[in-house]
């Protein structure tokens, strides 16, 4: 299958130094060009951030479950369990970097 064509065209204007900090960008995300760095900024970013807030959203559904099929006991020694790594799971999902 052969990709899209590109036909639409987005114009904005920037200061000198946004431009700089933009060309700074690309080359530390490692995109080839400014083109390919805003539109992964700008379209792609959106649907990682997605991915990760559904896999977030799995997580907290299993967790709810368990609990409600759970006695008083287990559920309290599961949320000792997950509150030590809650730390992580934030950093983790948080940053979408």
């Amino acid at each position: 299958m052969m990709p899209k064509r590109r036909n639409k065209v987005v114009h904005f204007r920037i200061t000198t130094s946004q431009y700089e900090r933009l060309l700074n960008l690309v080359k530390m995300k490692g995109h080839s060009t400014l083109s390919d760095y805003l539109r992964f900024t700008a379209l792609e970013k959106d649907l990682l951030f997605e991915e990760k807030f559904n896999k977030l959203y799995k997580v907290v559904f299993e967790i709810k479950n368990k609990m409600e099929s759970s006695d008083h006991k287990t559920s309290e020694k599961f949320i000792n369990k997950i509150s030590s790594k809650d730390d992580n799971i934030k950093s983790s999902y948080i940053d979408v970097d």
